[in-house]
């Protein structure tokens, strides 16, 4: 677990350089019947040619997120990564791999104000945490377990403008909609017409 949670922390540095899952998750079956509360104008981008959740996605504006992989900074407006954690598994309804050591290890490692919240999206668990390194930078992430027999989760990166990724009350209030307001659906959303709908609507491709 110490070595698995060891990655993680060194990983955070180079991640900080209502919409339905569909379009938002590609290459994720079956998807899980989330509705995520995400700004409006949040589309789903790429930096390669077919999207996927192995070298990560990214939500955000449009204009942010072009700006962001032609390697302008800082940010024009928060924006979200997004890919499959290589560290986290599931191994419970309700619970994660090292999910009662990661307060102890991170601070260990230099983390501090350090805290690791649960949610519950649906049939799905979130695990969200908030701290600060030892360098003041602050990271603000969350795995999504999907209920997946391997134990697969998604984890979410949130980067904001400010260098050390000290968001505003603004773009707080951005992740903090996502995690408490997002909700499971009815059914998953596999429907190739809706998909098509919303991939027209939430801007489903890649730069």
């Amino acid at each position: 677990m110490k070595a698995r949670l060891f990655a993680l922390f060194l990983a955070i540095p180079a991640w900080l350089t209502g919409l339905d899952a569909g379009p938002l998750l590609p290459g994720l079956e079956p998807l899980p019947a989330i509705e995520f509360d995400l700004p409006g104008n949040f589309v789903m981008r790429s930096r390669g040619e077919t999207p996927n959740l192995e070298e990560g996605v990214f939500w955000g504006e449009a204009g942010t997120l072009k700006s962001y992989f032609k390697g302008k900074r800082p940010l024009k407006s928060s924006i979200i990564a997004v890919k499959h954690s290589p560290t986290v598994t599931q191994t419970g309804p309700n619970d994660f791999e090292g999910d009662k050591g990661f307060h102890r290890e991170l601070k260990r490692l230099g983390g501090r104000k350090l805290t690791i919240k649960k949610y519950r999206w649906g049939d799905y668990p979130v695990l969200s945490i908030y701290g600060m390194s030892h360098s003041g930078t602050r990271f603000r992430l969350a795995w999504i377990g999907l209920n997946d027999p391997d134990g697969k989760t998604i984890l979410l990166s949130f980067l904001c403008p400010d260098e050390r990724n000290k968001p505003t009350d603004e773009e707080l209030a951005l992740w903090q909609n996502l995690l408490e307001n997002s909700k499971g659906t009815e059914k998953r959303q596999n429907d190739q017409n809706d998909l098509k709908d919303q991939n027209e609507s939430y801007g489903f491709q890649n730069f």
